[in-house]
């Protein structure tokens, strides 16, 4: 367990002003548990060994993000989730790199502000985000934008482009076992604790339950797993149970939702 607030690269960047709004509102929120079977503790360490047994879901990563000196971690996590549902639709070999900062700008109010997960869980909904503005995107789609940098401007007209990476449909884990559950299906979650903000991404058994993450610290910070040499870190159920009132799953859009997972593949 990582105590985020002690480590030297931390910068405050998850809120919890607005979570009594979104508990007020949670009736309206889509619910994992009131849409798909939780599954029971057996069921649960059968399929954490099987996902160790090929790499868990830390295989779907294709970036170790660097949120840099900006307090933009929901930004990274909730943009590291979309990732891992276009490497679970299409393929790694297919996902977009996508700009952290083109989320963070639309739920943040200046670089270190920090957000809340639940108005990234929103815009990923409703307005999308942009690819990330390297070479390959850039002679792919009209509109892009660096991963960091809070006072840089959206390119005129980025919502048309934004647009076509949105419907990521997502729903809120209220427990343990409904996180777990999600993720035992290979799906990932975004998390706020303690400040920051982490997408776990693999169900952990061993002699007690823990969560697997990627964050957004770059692959100098924590350990190797997937396809790099660092990046990741591990939270243990205790620490998950006094830190997370709610979090996000990951589900993904229907795939005819994300029409640019067809054209690509041509």
């Amino acid at each position: 367990d990582v105590d985020f607030p002690n480590y030297p690269k931390y910068i405050q960047g998850y809120t919890e002003e607005n979570l009594k709004h979104y508990q007020k509102c949670m009736a309206s929120l889509p619910k994992y548990g009131d849409n798909f079977e939780v599954l029971s503790d057996s069921d649960l360490k059968d399929a954490a060994a099987e996902a160790a047994k090929v790499g868990g879901n830390a295989k779907l990563i294709t970036r170790i993000f660097d949120q840099g000196n900006e307090g933009s971690c929901v930004g990274n996590a909730f943009t590291q989730g979309h990732q891992v549902c276009q490497a679970r639709l299409g393929g790694k070999h297919r996902v977009v790199q996508m700009s952290a900062m083109s989320l963070y700008k639309q739920i943040g109010s200046s670089p270190n502000s920090g957000a809340n997960i639940g108005d990234a869980m929103e815009r990923l909904q409703d307005t999308g985000l942009l690819p990330l503005d390297s070479p390959e995107n850039k002679s792919r789609f009209k509109h892009t934008m660096s991963h960091r940098g809070f006072r840089q401007s959206y390119p005129d007209g980025w919502k048309d482009t934004a647009k076509m990476f949105a419907n990521c449909e997502m729903f809120v884990a209220e427990s343990f076992q409904e996180a777990a559950s999600a993720i035992a299906r290979g799906r990932c979650v975004g998390v706020g604790r303690a400040g920051h903000s982490i997408l776990y991404i693999d169900l952990i058994y061993d002699d007690g339950w823990a969560f697997d993450y990627v964050n957004s610290w770059t692959e100098d910070w924590g350990f190797a797993k997937g396809d790099f040499q660092g990046g990741f870190g591990r939270d243990t159920r205790r620490l998950y149970n006094e830190a997370c009132d709610w979090c996000v799953v990951f589900e993904g859009p229907d795939p005819s939702e994300w029409t640019w997972l067809q054209e690509l593949s041509k």
